[in-house]
């Protein structure tokens, strides 16, 4: 039995990043039956953008912090998410978040908005959340402190010791 080949809507990206904040990467795409010119194309149309490391995006969805998160996972799911983005998935105010920070299990290269961190970090300090590893929300707020520049960093300290956050 001939069976029609999936078609896609034109532009649309794979279903899984629906469950994904919107990220999704080439692989996943490839999976869900698209060829690689038909990727290829979307990306050299600005249909697909990318949002951070290998992860691409739909022009039309907002880049969120969840979409960060996963973007890092995407890239290097054995990596932890760190500093800036943990505080914002716990929704505090870290504005004009479009990196994206993490500890890797190993140096490596970083890729389009990713900001590399040699942290050695003990078990206590992380977390998985949604399948992603992550420091835990304290650890994540001292060292978005650091990492912020001075004036996000003083608004983000202020916010956080008057919610009983630290």
């Amino acid at each position: 039995m001939n069976e029609e080949p999936r078609r896609h809507p034109r532009e649309l990206p794979p279903q899984i990043a629906k469950r994904q904040a919107g990220a999704f990467n080439t692989k996943q795409a490839l999976s869900a039956g698209m060829s690689r010119n038909q990727v290829a194309h979307r990306i050299s149309t600005g249909a697909w953008q990318r949002v951070a490391g290998s992860a691409l995006r739909h022009r039309d969805d907002p880049v969120t912090p969840w979409m960060l998160a996963f973007a890092a996972h995407l890239t290097w799911p054995d990596a932890v998410l760190c500093g800036p983005n943990v505080a914002a998935l716990h929704e505090l105010p870290v504005p004009g978040l479009n990196l994206v920070h993490v500890i890797p299990p190993v140096q490596t290269n970083p890729m389009h908005r990713m900001v590399l961190h040699q942290v050695k970090l003990g078990p206590e300090e992380c977390r998985t959340w949604r399948g992603i590893k992550m420091t835990r929300c304290g650890r994540g707020i001292l060292d978005a402190l650091v990492m912020l520049p001075e004036r996000e960093a003083q608004s983000l300290f202020v916010w956080a010791r008057t919610r009983d956050k630290l």
